[in-house]
């Protein structure tokens, strides 16, 4: 993630309205049957080839499949957002080369926030027209829209939905201005992140929680297996 006071200048910049239309509860099961089906609305080939051509007609319900869809293709894990050099550009000015490393991110992960963020930001500082950066500034709008009205997030019940963790620090840093993370606790079994923060302005619970996709939570589950077998082997 590339240095906060850009974000903030980024989205202060960028600030869209909201759109209108309701978005649906989200389940990631369903959202699974739904991308999978050849037959039906959200098949998610066709929807992708749709948001790649930047459809106008594309929905909130169609960027919410796009979003969480993203999560039941084959290499989602593998294609999770390495965003490291990105970043070092940003930070350093070099928009050029970091526009050519965000095209680089959303070829393989056309979802990821934060290249979808930093490629419209790296437009509008080098002065493109608006017609070119407001596809991606907009992309990004949306998918923040579609998880911060995922739920509340101050329980596992209404956690904010997210495909990836680096998704769930982009929504406390870039969106909510949270100031710190005080702790961050992977409730592994239930399949949720839970962080005490300090609270902002935009959030003011101390307590936030994200559900994510079973894919990733089994990773976690794998993890933290084997965090406590190198812990038992060291009280041997």
């Amino acid at each position: 993630m590339f240095k906060n006071s850009l974000i903030i200048i980024g989205l202060l910049l960028f600030s869209v309205s909201i759109r209108s239309q309701d978005i649906p509860k989200i389940n990631f099961l369903d959202i699974e049957d739904a991308v999978i089906n050849p037959d039906g609305n959200y098949y998610y080939p066709k929807l992708l080839e749709r948001y790649n051509a930047f459809d106008p007609s594309l929905t909130i319900t169609d960027y919410v499949y796009i979003y969480y869809g993203f999560a039941f293709q084959k290499d989602y894990l593998v294609n999770q957002p390495g965003e490291e050099r990105m970043n070092q550009l940003m930070e350093k000015g070099q928009y050029e080369d970091a526009i050519a490393e965000c095209n680089k991110i959303l070829e393989k992960n056309p979802v990821s926030l934060e290249a979808n963020n930093a490629l419209a930001y790296a437009m509008f500082q080098l002065n493109k027209p608006e017609a070119e950066y407001e596809p991606y500034r907009n992309r990004y709008k949306t998918f923040v829209d579609i998880i911060t009205q995922s739920g509340d997030g101050k329980s596992p019940l209404t956690s904010f939905k997210v495909i990836y963790v680096a998704d769930e620090y982009n929504i406390m840093f870039s969106h909510f201005e949270i100031p710190e993370i005080v702790f961050r606790h992977q409730l592994v079994n239930a399949g949720y992140d839970y962080f005490k923060i300090k609270p902002s302005a935009l959030y003011k619970s101390e307590d936030i929680y994200f559900e994510i996709p079973e894919k990733l939570n089994n990773i976690h589950k794998e993890r933290a297996r084997e965090k406590a077998r190198k812990k038992a082997e060291q009280q041997q």
